[in-house]
């Protein structure tokens, strides 16, 4: 579209005339300075912060083995792959719970599956209450993955698809991230189901999740403006 290529100049142009530029996640902040945008601009990752003070354990369900989606019920966040690849799994005794709002082709095109439930719109606590593992097999390129954040508040487990910046938030858990097809989604989902000790195996360190936390985000963000605002005083 020859408005978006005048538009994009436009914002290209403007960009370098800013000071500081701060990116959700590695992966955002390179792909803007990789295409040149903010090229005098000092550059750091803030992560977005989250109330870790309504950080809560919740009792696990351990039979049967419980996957779930929460979100947008559309085709970039990957449900499509989750749906294809579930029903590959043989286990009678597995489930896969999906939160939010799905069209009704979507219900009817797996309701002769039993262990596949359409919950509808759930509160987040209840939701992570009744699973095991989060899924996100996203197709697209995530900024940041606000969902793995919020089971990882919840201590739950999460595999997820190595797009955008969601390798970022599970650098400590790599042998939970597949590639966004379905042989590596159906491998990594037998795995847990045939060895359910492998969830173990997954890391929530209180370390690692301060480095999202609100105050941690607040005070880079302090931070940075008090710098900025030292150096205009100084010119």
């Amino acid at each position: 579209n020859p408005l978006d290529k005048i538009f994009s100049k436009k914002r290209k142009e403007t960009s370098q005339k800013v000071d500081f530029v701060s990116g959700i996640s590695e992966f955002i902040l390179e792909q803007h300075l990789h295409k040149n945008y903010f090229k005098n601009a000092k550059s750091k990752v803030i992560y977005n912060g989250f109330d870790f003070r309504k950080e809560k354990r919740l009792k696990t369900p351990t039979n049967p083995i419980k996957f779930g989606f929460i979100g947008q019920v559309k085709e970039h966040k990957g449900i499509n792959l989750l749906l294809q690849t579930f029903i590959k799994l043989k286990t009678p005794n597995t489930r896969l719970l999906i939160a939010g709002k799905a069209e009704d082709e979507l219900i009817h095109s797996y309701q002769n599956d039993p262990r596949i439930e359409f919950k509808g719109f759930m509160n987040a606590q209840d939701f992570f209450q009744e699973i095991d593992v989060l899924v996100v097999p996203s197709l697209w390129h995530e900024p940041f993955g606000r969902v793995v954040m919020e089971a990882l508040v919840y201590h739950k487990a999460v595999i997820a698809s190595k797009m955008g910046g969601i390798p970022e938030l599970l650098k400590n858990n790599p042998e939970f991230l597949f590639e966004p097809r379905e042989k590596d989604l159906l491998d990594l989902m037998g795995k847990i189901v045939s060895d359910p000790k492998f969830l173990n195996n997954f890391q929530i360190s209180s370390g690692f999740l301060e480095e999202f936390s609100l105050d941690s985000m607040v005070n880079q963000y302090e931070a940075v403006y008090k710098t900025l605002i030292l150096r205009a005083n100084e010119n």
